[in-house]
């Protein structure tokens, strides 16, 4: 007696290989077409047709050109889609990065580019866009800290460099003219010589906190 089929089994056992697959890309979050070299497209997912409607105000059908898909945004991208597009039918697999501005806001995209064979021919080309705008930004973010902490290096550098200048000047007038200063003069020139130092010393431990 055959072992009863799970639902799973049921659901699988009537759905085509196609239909799998469209089930697998409609359950990502990332954008996904297959397009034909002069941009046609022959499949969108799920999330390609919402960023259609979201990004674009546009609602995708099956045969509508790639290239216009984002023709909205102040990226001249139409370009850089044809070059990757060419790549792609040449038999290279890659990502590239792009940042794209649309009317009100920036994001950054890695698009993943693979060439669709059948026959030991290429007749399609796989594309997937991974939304990568958080990491980007938290990336900027990082430099840009990074830029602010050796600016502020070089500003206590500055400083330190400035203070130390000063107490040279007084020890050298103190101990290099003590023929013609006074014993006073010695002493608060020391006394200005400490204080100087103490604040310097200050400064450092405040900086070194940051």
């Amino acid at each position: 007696m055959a072992a009863k089929k799970s639902d799973v089994d049921v659901i699988t056992d009537t759905l085509t290989a196609g239909e799998l697959l469209a089930a697998a890309f409609d359950a990502t979050d990332s954008v996904r077409f297959i397009v034909k070299q002069d941009g046609t497209i022959l499949y969108f997912n799920r999330k390609a047709y919402e960023n259609g409607v979201l990004l674009h105000g546009k609602k995708l059908t099956k045969g509508d050109s790639l290239f216009e898909y984002a023709g909205d945004t102040t990226n001249n991208v139409k370009s850089a889609l044809k070059s990757d597009l060419n790549r792609s039918f040449k038999g290279e697999t890659f990502r590239v990065n792009t940042e794209i501005k649309y009317d009100k806001k920036t994001m950054w995209f890695q698009t993943e580019y693979v060439p669709v064979f059948h026959k030991l021919k290429i007749i399609a080309a796989s594309i997937t866009i991974y939304d990568i705008t958080e990491t980007k930004r938290e990336e900027l973010e990082k430099a840009n800290s990074v830029i602010a902490m050796e600016k502020n290096y070089q500003e206590c550098l500055l400083k330190t460099e400035q203070m130390l200048d000063v107490i040279y000047k007084r020890a050298k007038m103190v101990f290099g003219e003590t023929d013609k200063t006074t014993e006073t003069q010695i002493v608060n020139g020391l006394k200005n010589i400490c204080a100087d130092t103490l604040a310097l010393k200050k400064q450092v431990a405040s900086w070194q906190k940051k």
